[in-house]
């Protein structure tokens, strides 16, 4: 409606100085002409028809002009009527006067603003959109459209609503187009989508629960039900509800608010009945093939078991026959193609390959000497082989780590005497359980660290790091590897030391593997760390009075899984681990 306010047809036909409204106000006073003839004679046989006798009419250029402009839009008001849910349009110029009809002719020439003709719904629009064209003056862009309630007119059997909207041109108002919609042709427009179930219901009701559809003339005159009432509260939704007439039904509602403010309830109903018909069919349909299939299961159960037992025990005694070293015995059922079929298969392929491997063994034999030529071609492919067993330690390791850590905690609970009282002798097997738990912790801790080293993946957190800080708590932790060695640690490192930037967990972990070996391989004297300044770097010195590292073997002290000294005498418990993850 909007749009068509804003149509050129619209603003052509209803301007003020021109087209159906202007020519209108050139017709003269008709109050004395229609009081000797009907309004709808005198439209349809003086101003829409060129008579004879006009010529003679003393407002001859007025009623020309008029016809004129009747002939030139009617047709398109016509057109769009057919393409649109209304039934009629109607042109008012701002006195109120209905200046043209599309298919009523009763109501050309009435004067809205009066309340002496029957039309008294179109009187009430008329009043609506002048207000609301008066309070909207000063937004021009703005078009508005009023609504009034479906009643019934004069002479009509169904029901009509009216809407009304006003044709204005650069913030000028010039007149107001009227839309006529019947009760018909909106019960259309609700069942266009209908799926031609004719059981289902479509109830469109106001706010005084009276039908806005044509109904049926048993049904009543007022609609209540509990979808209605709460589509009417605004609210929406869909339930099983009893309908106006009391039938149980499935009912879906939604509100509606139309352009008058007045609350709307669309509800549309389906009797239960049918709704769930389909279900109770496809209930006794699903009992009949229940039934039925428990019945074709039996015999078919019965049918198998016959056909599967009977090969399956020809075949038990084939195969006895074949582990008693009758190779020549024929295996039956191989033509089956079924599980049996290839089961049977497997037995005669299992005994023809006994015999084959015994040749198979000879053939190999010979060739082991061309595999060695291959054997020199895959030292080639070792490399590869060895990042893949790097990964395969690093991740056996990764999995070692938590039933490591439970070990050697349920050791030391049950050493701390979690379970009662522990013996001596299984105190002193409890201690070298928790050594034993805590060195392959380590050394997984190890593997791990030189994974991650070796291939990158070592993870470094550089910031500024006291270096008289992390001495002092390396030594704190390495307290306990000195147990009751006659060795005395000595701390050179003066504490006003600058702070370096590195990784300071790493940090700690060299120096207390450095001070580790040098606590293992040192029985009596001292352990002296110091530090010395280099230009941007700082020198850590751990100097022990150990056995020290032959000169033939210092080149070997950084490789993986590597002791210098590794003979009876000397032997010291370790990894070979802890050089490599300080160097790296």
């Amino acid at each position: 409606m909007q749009s068509f306010a804003r149509s050129e047809l619209a603003n052509a036909s209803g301007g003020r100085f021109y087209g159906l409204v202007g020519a209108y106000h050139q017709l003269g006073d008709l109050s004395t002409l229609l009081q000797t003839t009907s309004r709808s004679r005198y439209y349809t046989e003086t101003l829409t028809t060129k008579s004879p006798n006009a010529a003679h009419n003393s407002n001859y250029v007025g009623h020309e002009r008029y016809r004129l402009m009747y002939k030139r839009y009617n047709w398109a008001y016509d057109e769009y009527l057919k393409r649109s849910p209304f039934s009629d349009i109607l042109l008012v110029d701002i006195q109120g006067n209905i200046v043209y009809s599309a298919h009523d002719p009763d109501t050309f020439s009435i004067n809205l603003q009066q309340t002496t003709h029957a039309y008294q719904a179109l009187s009430k629009t008329f009043a609506a959109i002048k207000q609301q064209t008066d309070n909207a003056k000063e937004e021009q862009d703005r078009v508005p459209v009023v609504f009034t309630d479906f009643s019934r007119e004069p002479g009509q059997k169904d029901l009509s609503a009216w809407f009304a909207a006003p044709i204005i041109q650069q913030g000028y108002l010039h007149s107001y187009v009227f839309f006529k919609l019947s009760n018909p042709a909106l019960q259309d427009i609700l069942t266009e989508s209908d799926t031609g179930n004719h059981s289902a219901q479509t109830l469109l009701v106001g706010s005084d629960h009276r039908s806005r559809l044509p109904m049926h003339t048993e049904s009543p005159t007022t609609y209540s039900s509990p979808s209605i009432n709460r589509a009417l509260q605004g609210e929406s939704g869909v339930g099983s509800f009893a309908n106006f007439n009391g039938v149980p039904v499935l009912s879906a509602f939604a509100p509606l608010t139309i352009l008058n403010g007045s609350p709307w309830a669309l509800v549309v109903e389906l009797p239960e009945e049918e709704a769930f018909a389909r279900i109770r069919q496809l209930e006794i349909i699903f009992l009949v093939a229940m039934i039925t299939a428990i019945v074709l299961v039996i015999i078919a159960s019965h049918w198998l078991s016959n056909s599967i037992t009977a090969p399956l025990l020809r075949l038990t005694w084939a195969a006895e026959r074949v582990s008693a070293g009758d190779l020549e015995q024929k295996i039956e059922s191989t033509e089956r193609s079924d599980e049996i079929g290839r089961l049977a298969v497997s037995f005669a392929r299992m005994q023809s390959s006994i015999s084959e491997k015994m040749s198979l063994i000879r053939e190999q034999n010979a060739e082991l000497e061309q595999n060695l030529t291959v054997i020199q071609q895959k030292n080639k492919e070792l490399q590869t082989a060895d990042k893949l067993k790097d990964e395969f330690l690093a991740t056996t390791s990764h999995e070692l780590r938590t039933p490591l850590h439970g070990m050697v905690g349920i050791a030391e609970s049950l050493l701390a005497g979690a379970n009662g009282p522990v013996q001596r002798s299984q105190r002193r097997q409890l201690e070298i359980m928790i050594s034993s738990g805590q060195r392959l912790t380590n050394l997984v801790d190890d593997l791990l660290d030189y994974h991650k080293m070796r291939y990158g993946d070592m993870d470094i957190q550089r910031h500024a790091v006291d270096v008289s800080s992390a001495v002092r708590l390396v030594l704190e932790l390495s307290g306990h590897l000195l147990g009751t060695k006659p060795v005395r640690i000595i701390n050179q490192i003066p504490d006003d030391l600058p702070p370096v930037l590195g990784d300071e967990q790493r940090l700690e972990q060299v120096l207390y593997n450095l001070v580790g070996n040098a606590i293992k391989y040192t029985s009596e004297g001292k352990i002296i760390l110091s530090a010395t300044m280099l230009e941007n770097q700082i020198r850590i010195q751990v100097v022990d009075t150990g056995q020290g590292i032959p000169a033939e073997q210092l080149e070997h002290i950084f490789e993986p899984l590597i002791q210098a000294n590794t003979h009876s005498a000397n032997y010291r418990q370790g990894s070979g681990w802890g050089c490599l993850s300080a160097a790296s």
